[in-house]
């Protein structure tokens, strides 16, 4: 046989939650937009960097031939030869240039690529940002839910307890109850810590006085109404509670 299972009481979402938490994903997409778009750059000026750095090292180690050409000319005036002329021929000094310039555009490339990696920082900041506010408002919604159903757990075990004052109060042989119905009576002592005043559990004298009426009229009348047998609240407010 089906069982038809009732739902848990929910609360509608208010507005101005879920418009918060809207904002805070519309957010999060753009930030992760600029993130994307700062690893794509810097992906790029990492490439450019490379290049710049490929391209001096083409030039290969010119101030040493450099050198090697000009003390080729000392060492011929030192042998009885002309004066020195330290100018450079023209495939050197094109070559000095270049790679001076080489050396220049490496420079801006690294600065620029080092500008590139702090902006893929601050935006993965921003990022990280972004997803925490919407966790935030995600889980302000899931709060407000679970605030509701803590206080319906709360009514419910209560009413656990009106159930079990009153079933305990049955005449007779609790044998006659479904036996689900016994084994749990049989375990709710082992966790029932309420306290009253003087030590009585009023609730559960009254339930035996709600039995035991309806029981005297049953007697005499086959009719009698079935009264209100569950406690009016008294045994979920015991003068103190222990853990």
């Amino acid at each position: 046989m089906n069982r038809i299972r009732k739902s848990s009481p929910v609360a509608p979402v208010q507005p101005g939650q879920r418009a918060a938490l809207q904002v805070a994903i519309a957010a999060r997409v753009v930030a992760e937009e600029r993130l994307r778009l700062a690893r794509q750059a810097e992906s790029r000026g990492s490439e450019l960097l490379d290049a710049a750095e490929a391209k001096l090292a083409a030039f290969g180690d010119i101030d040493t031939a450099i050198i090697q050409h000009r003390a080729a000319k000392f060492k011929t005036a030192a042998a009885g030869g002309p004066a020195p002329d330290t100018r450079l021929p023209d495939d050197l000094e094109t070559r000095r240039r270049g790679r001076d310039e080489a050396r220049d555009v490496l420079a801006a490339a690294k600065a620029a690529h080092d500008s590139l990696v702090a902006d893929v920082a601050q935006a993965q900041k921003a990022f990280q940002r972004a997803e925490r506010l919407v966790d935030e408002a995600a889980q302000a919604i899931l709060a407000q839910q679970a605030v509701l159903l803590a206080a319906n757990l709360k009514a419910t075990w209560a009413g656990v307890w009106h159930l079990f004052d009153t079933l305990s109060a049955l005449p007779g042989s609790s044998e006659q109850l479904p036996a689900e119905a016994v084994r749990i009576l049989r375990m709710l002592p082992g966790i029932d810590h309420r306290q009253w005043a003087g030590g009585k559990n009023a609730a559960l004298a009254r339930a035996k006085e709600r039995w035991k009426a309806w029981f005297a009229a049953l007697l005499t009348d086959a009719n009698a109404p079935v009264p209100d047998l569950v406690d009016d609240g008294a045994s979920s407010a015991p003068v103190h509670r222990v853990a």
